[in-house]
């Protein structure tokens, strides 16, 4: 096995995310410690490596299809299972605290039925999987709320 060319064990790893060189005059001149730093990039950020093709025309997406109970101050959840890179809240009537993150100091948003519907949306994406929600007091009136996340 080589240690050098389109055939090195380098190039072997690059070609799975469409970044190995074809030819000997390709992986002379780009440079290897580049290529794995891009490949590192994308496989961190979960994107799709630049070869891969979506099993699916389909669009990813979470939508709540019936509104969500939020009756305690116990932090209930809802978890869509894929990095959202926008999450929309809606529906709340009375005041709720939502994070998306479980633990930490200043995760908690408030948020009241005159901030609806609330959206999340930073640059570069949310990368949300779940959404933690409660009331805010005992004493607030019980209320629902809808989740869409998209991709």
């Amino acid at each position: 096995m080589s240690t050098v060319g389109p055939d090195s064990v380098i190039e072997r790893v690059l070609s799975e995310y469409s970044l190995g060189a074809d030819s000997w005059h390709e992986d002379l001149l780009e440079s290897d410690t580049d290529r794995l730093l891009l490949a590192l990039l994308l496989d961190q950020r979960g994107d799709q490596y630049l070869g891969e093709t979506s099993t699916s025309d389909e669009p990813t997406y979470f939508v709540t299809e019936v509104p969500v109970a939020v009756d305690g101050v116990g932090q209930q959840s809802l978890d869509w299972g894929f990095p959202a890179d926008t999450v929309t809240v809606w529906g709340f009537d009375g005041p709720v605290l939502v994070s998306f993150q479980q633990t930490g100091t200043n995760r908690e948003i408030p948020l009241t039925a005159s901030e609806a519907p609330f959206s999340l949306s930073p640059p570069g994406g949310l990368n949300a999987s779940k959404l933690w929600y409660r009331k805010m007091t005992e004493s607030d009136a019980d209320t629902t709320l809808k989740v869409l996340a998209l991709k």
